[in-house]
């Protein structure tokens, strides 16, 4: 069921899932799937479902804890998901982006260019997470905040976080396609008013 999930055979393993799930709906690992499944489907509230089920029956696993916090951020739920992203904080690149994340969803956007200023050596999160996501978040920050000279510096921004891997990012920013590990719909919400005129070469 899971190495189906992590080959990208999603119909297979939300089929397995739901068959386990039929013998046992308290099968920690199939409702982590079922909730993986639909979050990548961009069903949060049903993937929060799943993931809050997963959670009351273990509430120390990090993991099923990252993917609750994700489903609530995604389900419009942002105060639950900072409490959750904060409680994460582990030191850790990734850990820290989530959190910067859920800070850009209430809003609090020097908080957020401070975790980001802070993360170790500027470091990328490692993973899935594709290149460019700090900076690109970094830009998302300073359009909310508006300072006299934060347009200017997000756009600087936005263009070093595209040119790290321009196929992935210039189709996601400017046509909406949508990548299903990651929903970046607030970001280029607030990215907007300047995505065209400064990516108009690329």
């Amino acid at each position: 069921m899971v190495s189906n999930f992590d080959r990208g055979q999603v119909d297979a393993a939300d089929d397995l899932a739901g068959r386990i799930l039929a013998r046992d709906p308290q099968h920690l690992r199939a409702l982590s799937v079922k909730g993986s499944v639909a979050a990548y489907s961009g069903e949060y509230r049903t993937a929060l479902q799943y993931f809050q089920r997963a959670y009351g029956l273990d509430s120390t696993n990090r993991m099923l804890r990252r993917n609750l916090a994700y489903a609530l951020l995604q389900s419009g739920q942002v105060e639950k998901a900072l409490i959750h992203y904060e409680d994460l904080r582990d030191g850790s690149a990734s850990a820290e982006y989530s959190y910067a994340n859920a800070l850009l969803g209430v809003r609090r956007f020097d908080d957020v260019l401070q975790v980001l200023q802070n993360l170790p050596n500027n470091q990328i999160p490692v993973g899935d997470t594709p290149a460019g996501q700090v900076s690109i978040l970094y830009a998302a920050a300073l359009m909310g905040r508006a300072g006299p000279r934060d347009r200017e510096t997000a756009a600087e921004k936005l263009l070093f976080g595209v040119a790290q891997q321009r196929d992935y990012w210039l189709p996601v920013l400017l046509h909406g396609e949508r990548d299903p590990m990651n929903d970046y719909q607030q970001l280029i919400r607030l990215l907007d008013p300047i995505l065209e005129e400064t990516l108009a070469d690329e």
